[in-house]
């Protein structure tokens, strides 16, 4: 019996998902990108924003040009009731460098471009775990 897992999607993005079959790595602009018919596995929902909160000081100049540094100081907490949290990098960053806890994180993983001139991400090929194995 499969048991589905309940995700909270911490983004403000509708994600989709994509066969990895209608995908295909291009070395030249380090991309995956769309090939044939785009196959949707599941899609979901644009969620509600999980945010970091950072205190911005201005160092010394290095050769006239401004230095900061950007440590952070919170973030929201997560929401109970969830097996997963799809988040940004910069909310999987921020938790991190609180010492929170990541093991239930999950970032995009392997992104999808559309071909041509000016490639626009239209998916992904699923997830990926921030916590270390």
């Amino acid at each position: 019996m499969t048991h589905n897992k309940k995700i909270f999607n911490g983004t403000p993005h509708v994600i989709v998902i994509l066969e990895p079959e209608c995908a295909e790595f291009v070395p030249d602009i380090r991309k995956n990108v769309l090939v044939g018919e785009k196959q949707v596995i599941t899609t979901l929902s644009a969620g509600t924003s999980l945010s970091a909160r950072y205190k911005k000081t201005t160092l010394e100049p290095v050769n006239g040009i401004q230095v900061v540094i950007n440590p952070c100081t919170g973030c929201d907490e997560l929401p109970d009731g969830y097996d997963y949290y799809l988040v940004s990098q910069q909310y999987a960053s921020a938790r991190r460098e609180l010492g929170l806890d990541t093991s239930k994180l999950l970032t995009v993983g392997d992104p999808v471009y559309s071909t041509g001139d000016q490639p626009k991400p239209i998916g992904c090929l699923g997830f990926q775990m921030v916590a270390t194995v």
